[in-house]
């Protein structure tokens, strides 16, 4: 995988590494928009992938190089904005009444299906995204290159240990909040602090791959169980505002009251979720994951056994058998 951390290989390389990587995919996506869909979502996962590299050596670039940095990446998908969330209110009612398939009537949602599709359409004909595109793309090729050129002084465990700590305690803090007062604005909170928790997990991923994998895998599942909540709260939004969307008001009781029953069922899996990946306080999951680095460390840079030195044991059991 590009994205994530080599044994031995220095921070300042492997970060210079990852950006230039991630960089040139976003320009690709941002490039493409216009006329492949799917570009929407990967120049946003892009995008999130590297502000969580600034997150991350955040302490090692300094305040003034994070926040260009973190506000040029953020800057370069926010007019995706729009036809994404149009996008997912689709994907979501989908989502919704094939988990419920057993349940509602064939055909319930078709006309807030349409509705939708005929809006994601209108929006995708009149937007500015691709004007605003151009104007992305420009300003990412302008200022990335000096992203690749950070002076990262340490290059091993302190140079990752202070953004890390900061990670883990916002993500903890967040899920605090949200339980505390389970509004979609703190929900929401949670999952993005989530995600910038996942993809410094999967960064770490070859300190020790199958401890490392599980991890980031579970945040995985949360920032996903959290996502779809968040895109079912906005379609809730979207049916209170326009009732009649949904047609016969039966259709519309009924769709959301399975919201409501989803979303419910979506963060009792977040909350298992969290409570695992957060049992440890943000220090000591930290301390830990510093001495996986250490023992990955010292495993890079030990002599490796030579054939030769094999074929010498060989020899001497052969002979002592033999004698």
């Amino acid at each position: 995988m590009s994205f994530e951390l080599r044994a031995g290989e220095p921070i300042g390389d492997a970060v210079r590494r990852i950006v230039r990587h991630e960089l040139d995919a976003m320009l690709m996506d941002l490039r493409a928009v216009p006329r492949r869909r799917e570009a929407v979502h990967e120049a946003r996962r892009s995008s999130k992938k590297l502000r969580a590299v600034v997150r991350l050596i955040r302490d090692e670039i300094g305040e003034a190089s994070y926040r260009l940095a973190n506000t040029t990446f953020r800057d370069a998908v926010r007019p995706l904005a729009p036809i994404r969330d149009a996008e997912v209110l689709v994907h979501s009612l989908d989502l919704l009444a094939e988990h419920f398939a057993g349940e509602i009537r064939p055909r319930a949602f078709d006309r807030l299906r349409k509705t939708l599709d005929a809006r994601l359409r209108a929006l995708r004909r009149t937007s500015r995204t691709p004007a605003a595109m151009r104007d992305a793309t420009a300003r990412v090729a302008r200022v990335g290159s000096r992203f690749t050129r950070w002076a990262i002084r340490d290059r091993g465990w302190r140079a990752v240990e202070p953004g890390l700590r900061r990670i883990c305690a916002r993500a903890s803090e967040a899920e605090r909040c949200a339980e505390e007062d389970p509004s979609v604005e703190h929900l929401h909170e949670w999952r993005k602090r989530s995600k910038d928790l996942r993809y410094a997990l999967e960064l770490l991923e070859p300190i020790w791959p199958p401890v490392m994998n599980a991890f980031a895998d579970e945040a995985h599942e949360l920032t996903d169980r959290l996502g779809d909540d968040h895109d079912l709260a906005q379609l809730d939004l979207l049916v209170h505002a326009d009732p009649d969307s949904c047609g016969a008001a039966e259709d519309c009781a009924a769709l959301l009251g399975l919201i409501e029953v989803r979303r419910r069922e979506l963060q009792v899996e977040a909350w298992s979720l969290g409570e695992r990946l957060h049992s440890e306080k943000p220090k000591a999951f930290v301390r830990r994951l510093g001495g996986y680095w250490s023992a990955s460390d010292r495993e890079a840079t030990a002599p490796a056994h030579t054939p030769a030195s094999g074929a010498r044991v060989d020899a001497i059991v052969l002979t002592h058998e033999a004698s």
